[in-house]
């Protein structure tokens, strides 16, 4: 069994683009809260949560990939390429039949947008969708690339194109759960040998349309609109529910079969005997771990 190093890590947060921002906005007591812009929420009884204000996914990939994903997409390719630049591996010179992707997250189907245009022009003259029209107004109605950017797991393709990873996958739907279980898929993969390099991470599009419209219905989330980021704050006794938020955090796993294989910026080591135990022993920056 190989003993496994995280090398890089990518954030994006509501609060800070990276771990250093990140990290001194929790300092800093900064939530990130605030009004929805991505979408009118005036049709739902919570209208705050967590957005990215300032995410560009014009910086991480192309115009040609960013008309076929949606935002959930882009996402997860900004905090590959965040986590890839952190661990400082040359990705060019890497075995890639043994580069593999492990990622997880919440997406739903196709933008919103999409499917509401391609609906109201299938209408038939009473105004309700039918088969019939649907068939004859397909492909002048809806968006030409509506099932390649609805597809569930297309994050992994991207990703993988990118850095022509051709080794172990696997890409897990869900909440936060879903990032949890490709970190764990990715961290075995490498400590069995199975990848030399894995590159790994969730996330999560909690405030976007598909993603309040499902939770407000249930009512888990606060409606005091009226108090702002104050609205959600850990062990509030006034509090009235939770609120959601979007971000990604990625990571590059690698094995360090010699010590000197991590790369210079390795973050922590996780210990073989981890598997042993349900403790995990983690070292800071540039720490010597000890076997």
């Amino acid at each position: 069994m190989n003993r496994v190093a995280v090398t890089g890590i990518g954030l994006l947060t509501p609060v800070g683009t990276g771990v250093a921002p990140t990290w001194q906005a929790m300092l800093a007591g900064r939530t990130g809260i605030g009004y929805l812009k991505g979408f009118d929420p005036t049709c739902l009884n919570t209208r705050f949560g967590a957005e990215l204000r300032d995410f560009d996914p014009g910086l991480f990939a192309s115009r040609r990939t960013l008309r076929s994903t949606t935002r959930e997409d882009q996402l997860a390719l900004a905090g590959v390429q965040l986590a890839v630049e952190d661990s400082g591996l040359d990705l060019n010179t890497a075995d890639v039949s043994r580069l593999g992707v492990f990622l997880g997250g919440n997406k739903d189907i196709s933008r919103p947008q999409h499917l509401i245009d391609g609906a109201l022009a299938v209408r038939d003259e009473r105004g309700r969708a039918e088969e019939r029209v649907l068939g004859e107004r397909m492909e002048s109605s809806f968006y030409p690339l509506f099932y390649v950017e609805g597809l569930q797991a297309a994050s992994l393709f991207h990703v993988s194109q990118r850095y022509r990873a051709m080794g172990a996958n696997a890409y897990f739907h869900g909440t936060a759960d879903a990032g949890a279980t490709a970190i764990a898929r990715a961290y075995r993969s490498v400590r069995r040998g199975e990848s030399t390099v894995a590159i790994c991470g969730g996330f999560d599009s909690g405030v976007s349309f598909w993603a309040m419209s499902k939770m407000d219905g249930l009512g888990v989330l606060t409606d005091r609109n009226d108090l702002g980021e104050r609205a959600f704050r850990p062990y509030d006794r006034e509090r009235s529910g939770s609120l959601l938020g979007r971000g990604r955090r990625c990571s590059s796993w690698r094995s360090t079969v010699r010590p000197a294989a991590a790369a210079p910026g390795s973050t922590p080591s996780w210990p073989a005997r981890a598997a042993r135990s349900t403790s995990v022993r983690w070292s800071p920056r540039n720490a010597t771990v000890r076997r």
